[in-house]
């Protein structure tokens, strides 16, 4: 017998035949896993492209922007923060109402780079009430941002958010 027909005859033996069975078994399995992992990736991939491919078209389409809505959800979050009596969440409100207050009225077409700039434009046109409100938000922020620890009163606070509130829906935002 050759070499050749001595391979031949392990290699169609049914002791290698049973003995290589298991890992058959579990390539056939790898397989089929692999298998559907690379469908599943196909579809996945397909939802993404077109899910890209929408927001690019969303980005470049002429739409407004909702900023009643956008003020509004702020609006939730500084009343939110207002109603707790901690320091961190007084904190929170006031800095929160700052930043509210700076995107409506850039959105009202104000100048400036921050809420003490744009302040003395708001306050000249007298259509959003007490001035010494808008006045104490800005005084308060900045003492909060200079000085971390400095302390601010709740009670301060709610009146500020109420001055506010007044404001708002006088805009009919909320």
């Amino acid at each position: 017998m050759t070499l050749i027909d001595q391979i031949n005859n392990y290699l169609s033996s049914p002791e290698l035949s049973s003995f290589l069975l298991p890992f058959k078994i579990v390539m056939i399995l790898t397989s089929v896993i692999f298998f559907v992992y690379i469908v599943y990736y196909a579809i996945n991939q397909i939802y993404m492209i077109g899910e890209k491919r929408r927001n690019f078209k969303n980005f470049f389409a002429n739409q407004d922007f909702n900023y009643q809505e956008y003020i509004f959800n702020r609006w939730k979050v500084v009343e939110e923060a207002a109603s707790k009596d901690d320091d961190i969440n007084t904190r929170l409100a006031i800095l929160s109402l700052e930043g509210m207050l700076f995107d409506m009225f850039k959105a009202m077409k104000y100048e400036g780079h921050d809420l003490k700039e744009l302040l003395p434009q708001v306050i000249e046109k007298r259509e959003f009430g007490n001035p010494e409100t808008l006045e104490a938000i800005t005084y308060l922020s900045d003492k909060i941002k200079s000085d971390p620890s400095y302390k601010v009163s709740p009670d301060i606070v709610k009146k500020i958010v109420e001055d506010i509130k007044i404001i708002l829906n006088k805009l009919k935002i909320i």
